[in-house]
C-alpha cells in the first residue's frame, strides 16, 4: 500500500513513477523496512537518490538524499538498503 504522504511527495517533486511498481515494491520488502534507491536526480544544484522507504508492506515516505550523505541502514532507520533502479 502507498501511503497518502508518499503519493503528495511524489507529486510535489514531480517524480516519474507508476504507482504499481511502488505496490510491487511493497510486496518486495516483505514486511522489513527497507529503503529503495530508485534512481538518481539533480536537485537544487546537487546530485540526489530518490529513495523510497517501505515499512509493514506500506511505502511510507519518498525522499532526495544528497550523494554526498551517508546512505546506510542505520542512517536511514531501516533494515536493509536495496538498489532498485526504475527511475532513470
Amino acid at each position: 500500500m502507498v501511503t497518502s504522504h508518499c503519493i503528495k511527495r511524489i507529486q510535489e517533486r514531480n517524480i516519474n513513477i507508476d504507482i504499481e511498481m511502488l505496490e510491487f515494491l511493497c510486496q518486495k520488502s516483505e514486511g522489513k523496512s527497507v529503503a529503495f534507491i530508485l534512481g538518481e536526480v539533480k536537485f537544487l544544484d546537487d546530485e540526489n537518490y530518490i529513495i523510497l522507504i517501505v515499512r509493514n508492506y506500506e511505502a511510507v515516505t519518498i525522499q532526495f538524499r544528497r550523494k554526498s550523505q551517508t546512505i546506510t541502514a542505520h542512517a536511514l532507520q531501516v533494515e536493509v538498503v536495496s538498489r532498485y533502479p526504475c527511475i532513470f
